[in-house]
């Protein structure tokens, strides 16, 4: 069950397992889900679709949906028990799941932490506070916060510099979608000068509610975005499962695909020795589940970089699922690599599923072969929002080489 309308909600599918319901809000593509359920070698999982009356989160319309509910109740009450795996672990998410364990009398146990807690990993400033009071005062890039916009004006002043890019962000936003970059030319003017050019930023962006809102030094030049993937046990250590490298799009560092990182074994090492200390710290607070680290390395060369931590995703995400989806399809991807690409980008252009198949040609996966691309999500290319892919081969470059291949093919763009 996965929190707020997205055409990524059929993601999901790609972490379900035998005998699940995959809840989404889209709408379906038969020709996809035969195709994934085959690649993935499942027989038995059923894809419903949640009606929404007026849009919104996800969890909160699957409680007005009498026909998932049955659903959900009927088989905790055959199995005598049933997990809810939410996307984000919401308030929303545990009232479904409390709404079938009342009404079936089975246990129902949430793959996520507290929603209080989720909450708290996912901010920015929470997670930026805490991983340089665990991990030193330089374990992030200098940054500060406002309440206001006189506050965000003088943390604006305060940071900058007459070389120094800014961003403002919004503590709680994934894939880039909540960075704001500020010019140089940002602090030329007056206070009221500054003041007025953010009002009227904030107001076209719509964040004139965001605060609190982040603000902290664009940092260059940046080697290398690395993401440690962990995942937290309720007792046993956090396990740390790969260090992926993200790659960005635009000057706003739109989120635009993963893959394996190449990375110094000293630097990698390092990551995930941070990334374990803070996963660590999260599960003494009652942390649960899947969840990631994203940081950059800045510095003049990658092997001295210095690893300053930017966020934390307390979440599965544009990462963890292509990363998981690879291991089901091929096992240990460290040998057989992976790529994805997140492209979202609104076009004039709008394929089904069935003609992206044909069009990818000799290049679509096969259920049993280790090498090719599928689509992650069919709704983006659908709606010509964009292209959602993951390509597995035997070495990153080609996994690379294929995933560029199929965007040309499909959105007719150059590599």
């Amino acid at each position: 069950l996965r929190a707020g309308p997205s055409v990524l909600e059929y993601r999901a599918l790609l972490l379900a397992g035998e005998g699940d319901t995959v809840a989404i809000g889209t709408h379906r593509s038969a020709v996809w889900e035969d195709h994934m359920t085959r690649v993935l070698d499942l027989d038995d999982v059923r894809v419903h679709r949640v009606e929404r009356a007026t849009g919104g989160n996800l969890a909160a319309a699957a409680l007005e949906d009498g026909a998932l509910l049955d659903l959900a109740v009927e088989r905790a009450s055959r199995a005598g028990r049933l997990n809810v795996r939410p996307y984000l672990s919401t308030d929303a998410a545990w009232r479904v799941a409390a709404e079938v364990a009342d009404r079936s009398g089975a246990p129902v146990t949430v793959a996520g932490p507290p929603p209080p807690l989720a909450e708290r990993v996912n901010d920015k400033l929470w997670f930026g506070r805490t991983a340089r009071a665990l991990l030193g005062r330089d374990a992030t890039p200098p940054t500060g916060s406002a309440d206001g916009l006189r506050e965000l004006a003088a943390a604006i002043r305060e940071l900058g510099a007459p070389d120094t890019k800014l961003a403002v962000k919004l503590t709680s936003a994934a894939a880039g979608q909540g960075n704001l970059v500020l010019p140089k030319t940002a602090l030329s003017g007056s206070p009221d000068a500054l003041r007025t050019m953010l009002r009227e930023l904030l107001e076209a962006l719509a964040w004139e509610d965001g605060f609190p809102l982040q603000v902290s030094v664009w940092e260059a030049p940046v080697r290398a975005s690395p993401s440690v993937q962990t995942w937290i046990p309720r007792s046993s250590d956090p396990v740390v499962e790969g260090v992926l490298e993200q790659r960005f799009e635009g000057d706003a560092a739109a989120f635009a695909g993963v893959a394996p990182s190449t990375l110094p074994h000293a630097t990698q090492q390092a990551l995930a020795r941070d990334a374990t200390r803070m996963a660590t710290l999260f599960q003494q607070l009652g942390y649960y589940g899947r969840c990631s680290f994203d940081a950059i390395l800045v510095g003049p060369d990658t092997d001295d970089a210095t690893i300053h931590w930017i966020e934390c995703n307390g979440r599965w995400g544009g990462g963890s699922i292509p990363m998981t989806a690879a291991e089901r399809i091929v096992g240990d991807w460290r040998s057989h690599p992976f790529a994805s690409l997140c492209h979202e980008e609104k076009t004039d252009r709008r394929v089904d599923t069935d003609t992206a198949h044909r069009v990818l040609d000799e290049l679509l996966l096969q259920p049993g072969s280790a090498a090719g691309v599928l689509l992650t999500s069919p709704t983006s290319l659908e709606t010509g929002l964009g292209l959602d892919l993951l390509a597995v081969a035997g070495s990153r470059d080609e996994a690379d080489r294929l995933v560029a291949t199929a965007r040309r093919r499909l959105l007719g763009e150059a590599a």
